[in-house]
């Protein structure tokens, strides 16, 4: 299932450390050919590029459900404490 923006913060949270992780590929900007970090970045309106005004307003639910994501991708969510 897609969620559409505007996000919790716990789920903004989530999603930048599900994009962090190493488990599967990131969302990133499809336009953004500056090199560098293609990365996008989760805030409570959307995706964002931290590069050009590119803007995304969906994730898929999998990403902020850990228990999800552990079981299908085989990864593990983030401490507590991390930002």
């Amino acid at each position: 299932m897609m969620i559409k923006a505007p996000w919790t913060a716990e789920q903004v949270d989530a999603l930048n450390a599900f994009q962090r992780s190493p488990a599967i590929h990131p969302f990133t900007c499809p336009g953004h050919a500056g090199g560098g970090d293609r990365t996008l970045v989760a805030t409570r309106s959307g995706w964002i590029c931290p590069h050009c005004d590119y803007r995304q307003d969906w994730f898929h639910e999998f990403m902020v459900r850990w228990e999800m994501a552990r079981d299908c991708l085989a990864i593990t969510p983030p401490p507590k404490d991390t930002p």
